[in-house]
């Protein structure tokens, strides 16, 4: 078994050819996989004596007859191949409206505000007349590592926007740069196409080609022009916003000092296009959060929000200068949300005793964390809220934060909600000599929009 495949397919059948492995070599090889995947599809027992074994079954077990015996499994259904495991069906199955609305609704969620300077975000679509759109991305079918194949449709950038002005508003790209090399030699027609745009949207970040299973990288930069391309369309004073397509952070410093509005889509599938138009004109309000840190610089790697006291990024948590550009479970929205009341009932748990309802009573075991979040701005939309606990003086030296839980909900303009989370065991548990163990002690428990943005703090004692 080898994933790509490359190194047996090319080789292997010269080898079988010239001798150099033998028929046999490969039998066992194989065997060994297909009996292994058998037993973890219970098909096989895992001994000879754990109970009664059919004569096909058993060949496994003894190591003969593998042909006959995967030809039995076939016959009755138990262990398919491609052409025995599709549907009559399927065809209706891969085109079911439902699951296309399903990709849709996972790309609007995914996407991430970043910045949204003086609210330029989302565009009025009575006075953008003229929108200009650039970088090669915005036209390409961008869907990162392990998307097998080609989706039924991809609806790019560029035809998302024009499928949602429709006849209201024209929709200009010029590619402006390369992404493959530093070339420039677009960039003059970019450059000229905005002095007509009410709006730039500049597309920028990477491909599968750029970034990913072994095809590492030496820095985060965007590759290619495409910095140069945005410098270039801040500079004509049109308000520019950046939409970023990668599958990694990207240290955009620049970017995030100049450019008044960013927005992070990642890879988002087959409806990228139609996600990114509805969070630009605001028919959907961005709630997505970044489940990595954004460093600013490479000197700042590695960067993550649970390291351990006294090591990571330096004054990630008590300095803005050295904190990283964007934190994990960062995101804004087009509305803001307060919190308030936080509760943990009952403030004291303990874990020294065993199970059961008697004692729970008297010793709980779990409390529960609660808090309220008001959207407190004029556009209904989604908060993902985030719990993060904290021990210390514990054994082992534990990380400085760790994310236990996290709930989106969706709020209209003055609604409220309380949301929940319970702590207990599961929770609060960490690993030391090869088992799991919960110490007594002081837990700080923050709730907040971020691992950096926290609005309550309150404290839970295990005994």
């Amino acid at each position: 078994m080898e994933l790509p495949g490359d190194l047996y397919k090319n080789f292997l059948i010269g080898d079988l050819k010239s001798g150099a492995v033998s028929l046999a070599t490969v039998d066992r090889a194989v065997r060994r996989v297909l009996t292994l995947k058998l037993r973890l599809l219970g098909l096989v027992p895992t001994s000879a004596g754990s109970g009664a074994v059919d004569a096909t079954k058993q060949a496994v077990l003894n190591n003969t007859g593998p042909e006959d015996m995967f030809a039995k499994l076939i016959a009755e259904g138990k262990f398919t191949t491609p052409a025995s495991a599709r549907r009559a069906d399927y065809q209706s199955v891969l085109n079911d409206p439902a699951h296309d609305a399903l990709a849709l609704r996972a790309a609007e969620e995914a996407i991430v505000l970043l910045k949204n300077q003086n609210n330029l975000l989302p565009l009025d679509a009575s006075r953008v007349k003229n929108i200009l759109v650039v970088g090669p991305l915005a036209v390409r079918q961008n869907l990162g590592g392990y998307s097998t194949g080609h989706p039924k449709f991809y609806v790019n950038i560029v035809d998302g926007l024009k499928a949602a002005v429709g006849a209201n508003a024209q929709v200009n790209f010029q590619p402006g740069c390369e992404v493959e090399d530093n070339s420039l030699d677009r960039l003059p027609a970019a450059v000229a196409a905005a002095a007509n745009a009410d709006v730039i949207i500049a597309v920028v970040g990477q491909s599968r080609d750029q970034a990913g299973e072994n095809l590492d990288r030496d820095n985060l930069d965007l590759v290619g022009g495409q910095e140069k391309l945005v410098e270039a369309m801040q500079a004509t004073g049109k308000p520019v916003v950046v939409v970023l397509e990668n599958g990694a952070p990207l240290t955009i410093n620049w970017i995030n000092d100049h450019v008044p509005a960013i927005v992070e889509s990642w890879y988002l599938g087959q409806s990228a296009g139609t996600a990114v138009a509805e969070v630009l004109f605001g028919q959907v309000n961005p709630g997505g959060k970044l489940s990595v840190s954004f460093p600013r610089n490479l000197g700042q790697i590695p960067c993550y929000y649970n390291h351990p006291l006294f090591t990571g990024p330096m004054g990630y948590y008590q300095s803005p200068i050295f904190a990283p550009l964007y934190p994990f479970g960062y995101g804004l929205s087009y509305t803001r949300f307060e919190y308030s009341g936080l509760k943990i009932e009952p403030a004291t748990i303990d874990e020294s005793f065993t199970p059961s309802l008697e004692t729970d009573a008297v010793h709980p075991r779990t409390a529960t964390v609660s808090v309220t979040v008001r959207n407190v701005g004029q556009r209904a939309g989604d908060e993902v809220v985030q719990l993060y606990t904290r021990q210390d003086y514990t054994s082992l030296k534990r990380p400085i934060k760790e994310l236990k839980g996290f709930k989106r909900i969706a709020l209209q303009p003055g609604e409220a909600k309380t949301v929940s989370f319970n702590i207990g065991r599961e929770q609060l548990k960490f690993w030391k000599n090869d088992g799991w163990v919960v110490e007594p002690g002081q837990v700080l428990i923050e709730i907040g929009a971020s691992s950096l943005d926290i609005r309550q703090l309150g404290y839970l004692k295990v005994q």
